[in-house]
């Protein structure tokens, strides 16, 4: 090895990072963490639009049995 790859060598080695990074391991926690966090809110809200979908279709019928109209809910339309 020559001088000045010794020395090239001995630079590169000076600035290396630690052996454990406690900063860059947290920050891999956290988007990992972020990234759960995503996906749970997305299903979520797919779940809100589908029960407030569902709610929509079913509107009448919840409307009569609010209403304690118990015949109405069953009775089919004419």
């Amino acid at each position: 090895m020559t001088d000045t790859d010794a020395r090239l060598t001995a630079a590169l080695q000076a600035d290396a990072p630690a052996e454990r990074d406690a900063i860059f391991r947290l920050n891999v926690l956290m988007r990992l963490e972020r990234a759960r966090f995503r996906r749970r809110v997305v299903s979520i809200l797919a779940l809100a639009l589908a029960a407030a979908a569902l709610v929509a279709t079913n509107a009448q019928v919840i409307n009569a049995w609010m209403a304690m109209d118990v015949w109405r809910c069953f009775a089919t339309r004419r």
